[in-house]
């Protein structure tokens, strides 16, 4: 049965050492916003969802330059003027996809109010992400999160955690919160992160090449599972297969109308990469928008505990119009007084949304 552990619970990356680091490093961090000069500033484009479905944020700032944590270099991307602790989002990239190619969906997905770490996992065969990928981004964030000075002090949340994943990524992610060690998602044993609350999946099932369906143990994490109708790589039937085989939380399918299997990517069939022969039918920045949007009202329902996003999936049901189809299945979550606060302040949620 899997172990689930707290962050600062580690038995693997930086090893035992790692809570002497922290120790010696947590003197506290100055409350201060992200400064501009030393990151990339981007603004949300694109027409996604309305209303509470929308981006909170109307710019997001992206590191300069990437930090090493062992195998995977890292860019995180925060919405510009957070200043307190804000849940945080790992991406998992699609097999050989850059993290370069993700710069749109990330920057959306931030501007819902999250710190979003993307990495390149690098290996012998190009870029795999493997489930040390995510020990990797969340060792590095917890020594910088603490370190005075550091771009990031005070700012992720490493108690409130989603996972982020495409293609190959996605199934790394569904490998990651079963605790399982299967290849090629997993290198070595492990024991995930109790932090993580939900996972989002694009273009990625868990099917293997004799055909027989893995079963999605979820223990409980809620899991959206998005797919492209057009997408040429990634069979729309072993999509919705795996979504099937989830039995043990709440869970939602999304289905983007006339989107590849590159639909999150900055451009189609990035270098390096397997071939969709499809191609897709809408505007990338609409799909970019639209599968950003599910995934930040999701991940604001299940990582952040809000009310207004709970709300806003349990009303989404079943329904569909020309960009999407969805399917909502909840189990356990409701909306409740008791439920966390958005790590932004009121002022950024009244005023600062990209319509």
């Amino acid at each position: 049965m899997i172990r689930r552990r707290s962050l600062y619970n580690l038995g693997s990356g930086l090893g035992a050492h790692l809570s002497l680091v922290l120790m010696l490093f947590a003197v506290g961090c100055l409350e201060s916003a992200i400064d501009p000069s030393i990151t990339v500033q981007f603004n949300v484009s694109g027409m996604g969802l309305e209303g509470v479905g929308a981006p909170v944020y109307a710019t997001v700032a992206r590191t300069t330059d990437s930090f090493q944590s062992g195998a995977s270099a890292i860019d995180v991307y925060v919405p510009t003027g957070v200043t307190s602790p804000t849940p945080l989002l790992v991406l998992l990239q699609g097999a050989r996809v850059h993290k370069s190619y993700y710069t749109q969906f990330c920057t959306r997905l931030a501007a819902h109010g999250f710190v979003v770490a993307a990495a390149n996992h690098d290996s012998l065969l190009g870029y795999f992400t493997s489930t040390d990928s995510v020990q990797e981004v969340l060792d590095a964030l917890a020594v910088k999160s603490v370190t005075q000075g550091d771009l990031l002090c005070g700012i992720p949340d490493l108690d409130r955690i989603g996972l982020v994943g495409h293609s190959f990524g996605g199934a790394t992610a569904l490998t990651y919160v079963q605790g399982d060690c299967n290849f090629p998602f997993c290198a070595a044993p492990f024991e995930a992160s109790a932090a993580v609350r939900a996972v989002a999946t694009y273009a990625s099932h868990l099917v293997t090449p004799d055909d027989q369906i893995i079963a999605v143990d979820s223990k409980g994490i809620a899991i959206q599972i998005m797919l492209g109708e057009r997408d040429g790589v990634a069979r729309e039937q072993d999509i919705e297969r795996t979504y099937d085989a989830i039995h043990d939380g709440d869970k939602q399918l999304i289905g983007l109308t006339g989107a590849n299997h590159f639909a999150v990517n900055d451009l189609d069939n990035p270098p390096g990469t397997i071939t969709d022969a499809n191609a897709q039918l809408v505007d990338r920045e609409a799909t970019i928008a639209v599968a950003a949007d599910w995934v930040g009202v999701f991940m604001r329902a299940y990582v952040q505990r809000e009310n207004d996003a709970i709300a806003y999936l349990q009303a989404s049901g079943t329904r569909e119009n020309e960009q999407y189809s969805a399917r909502y299945e909840p189990f356990q979550l409701e909306p409740t007084p008791q439920a966390d606060k958005p790590s932004f302040d009121d002022s950024h949620w009244a005023g600062n949304r990209t319509r």
